[in-house]
């Protein structure tokens, strides 16, 4: 039987793998660490979308900054809860927004809270720097 610290070290490590996940395009990998009811919430967009929703913005977002990194630079657990708290950076080389590439680098930060159920992500709210984001780019703010 796991004991509550090994399942949040797990639930951790899930999480910094989604991430790695995530920059390197793998939709399989994505998807074996979402739970099939897997919801995300981006506060400001009004969107709680699921797995499929969620993979289109992980590819609409790599077809703009096909170099983007996520780095976690923190991550803290508590009981079936991760939080991370980090850098989203990247070249902007394609479409994003109606905004067509302006070759500008950014290195904006993110705070996320993902809930594990069974060593899956079950939800995952996201907050993301968009004003830092737009202004690096050169546009308004997402």
């Amino acid at each position: 039987m796991k004991t509550v610290g090994s399942a949040e070290e797990a639930n951790k490590a899930a999480a910094k793998a989604f991430f790695a996940a995530v920059d390197a395009v793998d939709r399989k990998a994505v998807f074996e660490l979402l739970d099939a009811e897997y919801r995300m919430t981006m506060p400001g967009t009004g969107a709680v979308v699921g797995r499929d929703e969620h993979w289109r913005f992980i590819e609409t977002m790599k077809g703009a900054m096909d170099d983007m990194t996520h780095t976690a630079e923190i991550v803290a657990a508590e009981g079936e809860y991760v939080f991370t708290q980090g850098r989203a950076s990247g070249t902007h080389t394609g479409p994003l927004a109606g905004h067509a590439a302006t070759g500008r680098k950014s290195d904006a930060r993110f705070i996320n809270v993902l809930r594990f159920r069974e060593g899956r992500i079950v939800e995952l709210f996201s907050l993301m720097d968009n004003v830092t984001l737009g202004l690096q780019l050169g546009f308004d703010p997402l």
